[in-house]
Formats: structure tokens, C-alpha cells, sequence
């Protein structure tokens, strides 16, 4: 599993297939299910466990669908989306109810980081919907502020690896290139009009709906966005801090400045998002002063992600 945490993170190929390694999960039966570890990093009870590699199982799969089996693009690739947004959103309330509540926010995290992946644009969804560019937008902004969240919440027992850090990256490189390539669709109040889905190419398999859009959410993308940038930024200082490694905050800056234009010179709506964007350069200008900030950009090797 630590391959595909790792290889997912960075938007590698993996090292060797899942068919190789192929080994069945653990009961969750056992005697030792109830098992009590306390404060312990790793979750409390076997079927929390389980839960997170049947994800982790899942996402390796349409991981490696979606980016390094061939380019022929899938027929229905829509269909293939929400069906698999569906299915993690089932597995995701299905976990639940195996999770102390401390460990939801984390097993959240992973659901959203999975459905990110399925929706981003790869050599077999070459191109992305118009709903599925807002839905990606949504789970982006979602993942980049709900990981602050966890990060400065009160869970000291769990666990923030540095690879968490290398997500955040990628998540954030996602909502930029989103920003860049389909702002005009992704920061309207709008909602494209439901439309039926075009019938799936297996006769077999029932055509889904498209993931849930949060109407609510929709009044201020525009502010919405500049905080998980800003939020963004916050979380990649911390990474600096504890690890003191700057690369990833370094490559953060050298590609918010396009972002932020178009979200404050174009679709600027207050005089808090102003605000905003000048704290986050005034804080970027005395950073850089101090020798933290890389004067420019160099781009990771994130494969499809970064744009």
C-alpha cells in the first residue's frame, strides 16, 4: 500500500500491478476486532483498518485505469465517474459507522483525495464536463480546508505524514490548473442544467447520477477559493516547519500568483478578498526576505496534475 500512497501522491506509475500483490484483507470476525489501542496513531479496531485499505485498494485501481492503462479514452467516461464517485460515497457512509469519531475527518480526507482522482482529466477522460469541472472544483476546496482543519484540530494521536503534505500540493495544483482552464464555469452561481446522462455502454449497469452539488456553497466561490489557497499556504509553511523542507511551498507561490489574479482581478467581488490576497503577498515578500522563498519556479514531477 505505501507504493500506491506514495505513487498517487506524486502522480507516478506504480512500481509493480495490483494483480502481483493481490492479498485478501484481514477478517473482520476476529476476536481481536474490539481490540481497545487508546491513544494509539493507528485506528482502533480492525474493520477501521480494514476500511482504509479497501479504499486505498479501490483508489489504486482507478488510479491506474485513469492515467497508465493506454489512452484510448473510455466511451462513457462521464458514467465512469459518478459511478465511481457513487460507490466511494457508499463506502464512505458505510464506514462510518465502524469509525471513532475522531478518525472520520480522515477517512473524509480519503474519500475525497479518491474522488479527485477520478474526476481529474487523464489520458482516459481527456475531457471533463461541465458539472464535473464544479464537483472537482467543490471536492478540491473541500479537501485544501477541511485538511487545515484536521491539521490544527485537537487529534494529536493521529499521524500527518509528510506524503499528506505532497497530497495537499497536488490537490492544490488540481484547483489551480481547474481555476486556469474553467473559471468561467467553475466561479458562477450557476449550476448547468441536469441534462440525462448518456446511457452506459454495459447494458448491464444501471446509469448513475451525478455527484451532489451543495447549492448553499455556490454563493462566493470566488472568496471560497482564495481561502483554500490560502489555507494552502498555511498548511505548507507547517510542512516547512516540521521537516524544514521548502520545495513544496516554493512551488506552491511560484504558481498561486495566476490563480489569485484571475480570482481577484477578474471575479473580485469584496473588499475581503482583497484583503486576503494582500496579506498572503505581504507574508510571501517577508518570507522571502528571510531566505525561505525561492526567487522561481521549478515544476515537480506530479505527471497529469499539474497542468
Amino acid at each position: 500500500m505505501q507504493c500506491r500512497y506514495v505513487s498517487s501522491a506524486l502522480g507516478r506509475a506504480y512500481s509493480f500491478s495490483d494483480d502481483s500483490v493481490n492479498v485478501p484483507l484481514p477478517s473482520t470476525t476476529t476476536t481481536f476486532n474490539s481490540i481497545n489501542l487508546g491513544d494509539a496513531i493507528s485506528p482502533k479496531n480492525i474493520k477501521a483498518a480494514a476500511r482504509m485499505f479497501d479504499i486505498r485498494r479501490r483508489q489504486s485501481t482507478f488510479y491506474q485505469d485513469l492515467y497508465f492503462n493506454g489512452r484510448q479514452p473510455l466511451p462513457d467516461a462521464e458514467n465512469v465517474s459518478w459511478r465511481r464517485c457513487a460507490t466511494l460515497m457508499d463506502w464512505f457512509e458505510t464506514a462510518r459507522s465502524d469509525l471513532p469519531p475522531h478518525l472520520i475527518p480522515l477517512y473524509r480526507l480519503e474519500l475525497l483525495f479518491t474522488c479527485i482522482l477520478v474526476l481529474s482529466q487523464s489520458k482516459r477522460a481527456p475531457e471533463i464536463s461541465k458539472i464535473n469541472q464544479i464537483v472537482l472544483f467543490e471536492y478540491t476546496v473541500d479537501f485544501l480546508v477541511d485538511f487545515h482543519t484536521f491539521l490544527n484540530s485537537s487529534a494529536p494521536c493521529l499521524s500527518v505524514t509528510y506524503i499528506d503534505f505532497e497530497r495537499v500540493y497536488t490537490v492544490s495544483c488540481i484547483l489551480m490548473v481547474t481555476l486556469g482552464n474553467y473559471h468561467t464555469e467553475v466561479l458562477s452561481k450557476a449550476l448547468p442544467e441536469h441534462s440525462t446522462p448518456a446511457p452506459s455502454t454495459n447494458d448491464t449497469v444501471e446509469t448513475p447520477l451525478p455527484p451532489y452539488i451543495d447549492r448553499s456553497k455556490r454563493l462566493n466561490c470566488t472568496a471560497r477559493a482564495l481561502e483554500a489557497l490560502g489555507k494552502t499556504q498555511s498548511i505548507l509553511e507547517a510542512a516547512g516547519r516540521r521537516w524544514g523542507v521548502h520545495s513544496l511551498l516554493n512551488e506552491f507561490r511560484g504558481r498561486v500568483g495566476a490563480a489569485t489574479s484571475i480570482l481577484t482581478y477578474k471575479y473580485g467581488e469584496s473588499h475581503t478578498v482583497s484583503t486576503l490576497l494582500q496579506q498572503q503577498q505581504q507574508q510571501q515578500q517577508q518570507q522571502g526576505s528571510n531566505g525561505v522563498a525561492g526567487s522561481g519556479w521549478l515544476p515537480g514531477l506530479r505527471g497529469p496534475f499539474t497542468g
